[in-house]
C-alpha cells in the first residue's frame, strides 16, 4: 500500500494540471460549438469569428473577382472550399473533396508534411460542411488516410518548446484536431492531446518570450508565431470565447507582441534584420508569406498599427502578398474585413523583458529614425540562448539605411555554421576569445528551458539592464525645459559577462545610444574578474563591403552605395584594423590591448549615418571620459552633449541614464 504522503502528492499534482488546463486558453471538448463552420468562420453572429453574413456583404468588386479565380484555379483543397463558401460553386467543393481524399500520410512523415497538409485540410474538412457531397463515409475516409500524419505530429509536438518543427507540426495538429473533434473517438483523442500539450506546454514558451523571438526571424515568423497564432484564433471560433482578449488582459498580451516583433524586425526593404540563420528568398522576410496572418491579427486585436503596416506590404507587393493555395482565403476572411482606421506604430520597441521586471530578462530593442522606406533602422540585442539557430552574438547591434550598414551578415548554409561565432558579429573578443559556444533544442517543457538557465547557466547569456524610447529634454541654466528643445532618443542597456567562457571577464556592460535621426553612440563597461587584469579587447563592426580607415583619426568609412556610415573611436583616436570576415562580408576592430595593473575599461565609439559619400571632412564628436570611466560626454554637433551614466559609483544613483545638456555646462 502506498505511503499516505505519496498518495497526497499525487492528488495535489493531478488536482494542479487539472488547475492549469482549467485555465488554459483552450477549453475541454465538452464546450466546443458543434455547428458548423467553427474554425475562423460562424454561421451566427458573433465578434470573435468572421461570419457567413460577413463573407456574403464583401463587395463584389475587380480585386476580390480577381483573387476569387486565383483561388478557383489553384489546387489547395481550402482555397476550394473557401470558394464554395463564397459563390455556392459546387465544382469547386467537388475539387476541395478530391483534394481531401487524395491527402495521404507520407511514408516517411516531417513536420513540413504536417503543417502544410493539416492546416490546409482542417480548414477544409471544417468548411466543407454542409455540401452534400461531403458524406458520413468521405470524412471517415480522409480521417482515416491522414491518421498516421496526425499521430506523427502528436510525437513530434513534444520536444523543444522554442524550435520551430515543434510549432509546425504542433499547430497544424491541434488545427485538424479541432476540425474533427466530435467525429469518432480517436478524434477526440486528438484533441484531448493536442490541448494539453498546447496549454501546459507552447503557449507557456510563448508567454515566457514576451514578444522575443526562440529562433532567428524567418523561422520564428513563419513556423513558430504564425502555427501559434493560428492556433488561438481557431480555438477563439471554435469555442466563441475571446481569446485574444484574455492573452492580452491576463498573460501579457504576448500574442500581439509577437505580432509586433515582427513589424518592427522586418526592414523597408522587406527582408528581416539578419539575427541568426536568416533564410534566402522570401522567407527571409515578408515578400509573400506573412500578409495573410497580420491581417488576420490586425482583425482580431484592432491594432491601427497592424493595420497600416498591412496597408504598407499591400501598397509595395499589390496581390503578390497573397502569393497563392492556403493564403488566399485569408484575404476574404480579414484582409477585406479590417475596419480599424490605421496608425504609423511608435519609433521604438522592446521584445522581452528588463531583468528583474519578469521573464525573460532579457530580449531586444529596435528603433527607427521614422517609418519611411529610407528610414535607420538601429538594433539591440541581448538575451539567452534558446536554440540553434541562434548565434553567439549578445551585445550586438545592427543599423540599416538603404541597406546594411552595420550588421550580422545573412549567410546561411547549415545550421551551427560557421555564421554562429562572435566573430560575424558587432560585439566584443576579450582576451582572443568570443562568446561561448551554446547549444540548446531538448526543452520540453518552459520548466526544464528554466531549470538549465539557473543550472550551470548554460543558457543565461545575457540579460537587458534598461530601455528608455522617447523624447529627452534639453537641460540648460534655465531648468530642465528652459528653452523648450528636446532630443529624441532610443538607449538600450544589457549585460553579457555570462556570454563568456567562465573567469574572462566579470563586467560586460553595453549601451547602445540612437540619436535620431542619425547619430549611434556605443559605450562598453568592462570589468575583469577579482583581482585579475583585463585582457585584451577587440571592439568588432561587421560592414557589407570593404571599409577605408582612417587610422591617424581613428576612422571608419563604409557604406552601402545609396548611404553610409562613419565611426570614430574615442575619446583619443584608436587605429582601426580591416579585412574579410565571412565570404565577401568585412570586418573592421578597434583593437585595445592588455595594460598591466588595468582591471577597467571604457570604449566610447560615435558613429554617424548619411546618404550618398560620406564627407570627405567628417567633424568629429568631442568625447569626453570622467576618471574612474563611469560618466561620458558625448558632443554630436555644435551645441548637443549627451551625458552618459554608466555603472552607479554611490549607492542611490541612477545608473546608465542619459541626459542632453547645453555645451559646457557640468550637468551636476
Amino acid at each position: 500500500m502506498p505511503h499516505r504522503s505519496s498518495v497526497i502528492a499525487v492528488v495535489l499534482l493531478l488536482l494542479s494540471s487539472s488547475a492549469a488546463l482549467a485555465e488554459g486558453l483552450i477549453l475541454p471538448r465538452s464546450e466546443m460549438k458543434t455547428d458548423r463552420p467553427r474554425l475562423l468562420l460562424r454561421p451566427g453572429e458573433t465578434d470573435l469569428a468572421v461570419t457567413l453574413d460577413r463573407l456574403a456583404e464583401i463587395p463584389r468588386d475587380a480585386e476580390f473577382n480577381q483573387v476569387l479565380e486565383r483561388m478557383r484555379g489553384d489546387g489547395d483543397a481550402a482555397a476550394l472550399a473557401m470558394a464554395w463558401r463564397l459563390t455556392g460553386d459546387t465544382g469547386a467543393a467537388d475539387r476541395a473533396i478530391e483534394r481531401l481524399r487524395a491527402m495521404a500520410s507520407p511514408e516517411r512523415p516531417d513536420s513540413f508534411a504536417v503543417y502544410f497538409r493539416l492546416r490546409t485540410a482542417a480548414l477544409a474538412y471544417d468548411w466543407l460542411y454542409g455540401y452534400d457531397g461531403f458524406t458520413d463515409e468521405v470524412r471517415a475516409e480522409v480521417r482515416a488516410n491522414l491518421e498516421p500524419l496526425a499521430r506523427y505530429g502528436t510525437t513530434r509536438g513534444h520536444g523543444h518548446i522554442f524550435h520551430n518543427y515543434i510549432w509546425k507540426s504542433a499547430g497544424a495538429t491541434a488545427l485538424w484536431a479541432m476540425a474533427i473533434a466530435g467525429e469518432d473517438e480517436a478524434a477526440n483523442d486528438l484533441f484531448d492531446t493536442m490541448r494539453v500539450r498546447l496549454n501546459d506546454g507552447l503557449y507557456p514558451g510563448m508567454r515566457y518570450l514576451r514578444g522575443e523571438y526562440g529562433e532567428s526571424p524567418g523561422y520564428w515568423t513563419l513556423y513558430n508565431v504564425f502555427p501559434c497564432a493560428l492556433s488561438v484564433l481557431a480555438a477563439q471560433s471554435a469555442f466563441e470565447v475571446d481569446l485574444v482578449s484574455k492573452i492580452r488582459d491576463e498573460q501579457g498580451d504576448w500574442l500581439a507582441r509577437q505580432f509586433d516583433g515582427i513589424m518592427f524586425t522586418t526592414l523597408p526593404n522587406r527582408r528581416h534584420i539578419t539575427w541568426g540563420d536568416i533564410q534566402g528568398g522570401g522567407n527571409g522576410g515578408v515578400a509573400h508569406s506573412v500578409a495573410w496572418m497580420f491581417d488576420a491579427m490586425a482583425w482580431a486585436t484592432g491594432s491601427p498599427a497592424a493595420v497600416h503596416w498591412s496597408n504598407w506590404l499591400a501598397e509595395r507587393r499589390g496581390l503578390r502578398r497573397l502569393h497563392r493555395g492556403f493564403n488566399l482565403p485569408f484575404y476574404f476572411l480579414y484582409t477585406r474585413n479590417l475596419t480599424a482606421e490605421p496608425a504609423e506604430p511608435p519609433l521604438g520597441l522592446l521584445a522581452g523583458s528588463i531583468a528583474g521586471r519578469g521573464d525573460p530578462g532579457g530580449g531586444f530593442t529596435v528603433a527607427r529614425s521614422d517609418w519611411t522606406d529610407n528610414a535607420t533602422v538601429v538594433a539591440f540585442r541581448c538575451t539567452n540562448h534558446y536554440g540553434d539557430h541562434n548565434h553567439w552574438d549578445q551585445g550586438s547591434f545592427f543599423i540599416y539605411r538603404n541597406g546594411h550598414l552595420a550588421t550580422d551578415p545573412p549567410l546561411y548554409r547549415q545550421t551551427r555554421g560557421p555564421q554562429q561565432a562572435t566573430e560575424g558579429h558587432n560585439t566584443l573578443l576579450i582576451d582572443g576569445q568570443g562568446q561561448r559556444p551554446v547549444r540548446g533544442q531538448h526543452f520540453g517543457t518552459l520548466a526544464e528551458f528554466k531549470q538549465n538557465l539557473t543550472e550551470g547557466r548554460m543558457l543565461d547569456t545575457g540579460e537587458l539592464l534598461r530601455h528608455f524610447d522617447g523624447d529627452i529634454a534639453l537641460e540648460t541654466a534655465d531648468g530642465p525645459e528652459g528653452r523648450g528643445a528636446s532630443a529624441s532618443i532610443s538607449t538600450s542597456v544589457g549585460q553579457f559577462a555570462q556570454a563568456y567562457p567562465e573567469g574572462l571577464v566579470r563586467r560586460c556592460v553595453r549601451q547602445v545610444t540612437f540619436i535620431r535621426p542619425d547619430r549611434v553612440v556605443v559605450i562598453d563597461w568592462l570589468a575583469a574578474p577579482a583581482g585579475e587584469e583585463l585582457g585584451e579587447v577587440a571592439w568588432q563592426l561587421i560592414l557589407p563591403g570593404e571599409p577605408a580607415l582612417d587610422p591617424a583619426a581613428g576612422l571608419i568609412r563604409a557604406g552601402n552605395g545609396p548611404s553610409h556610415l562613419l565611426c570614430w573611436s574615442a575619446p583619443a583616436p584608436v587605429a582601426p584594423e580591416a579585412g574579410p570576415v565571412l565570404e565577401d562580408w568585412h570586418r573592421a576592430v578597434y583593437v585595445y590591448p592588455a595594460e598591466e595593473g588595468r582591471t577597467e575599461r571604457t570604449l566610447v565609439h560615435v558613429m554617424a549615418v548619411g546618404d550618398g559619400p560620406s564627407p570627405a571632412r567628417p567633424t568629429a564628436p568631442v568625447v569626453t571620459v570622467s576618471e574612474d570611466g563611469r560618466r561620458v560626454d558625448v558632443s554630436v554637433e555644435p551645441g548637443r552633449v549627451f551625458r552618459f551614466d554608466g555603472p552607479p559609483r554611490t549607492r542611490g544613483e541612477e545608473p546608465f541614464a542619459v541626459r542632453y545638456l547645453e555645451a559646457g555646462q557640468d550637468g551636476d
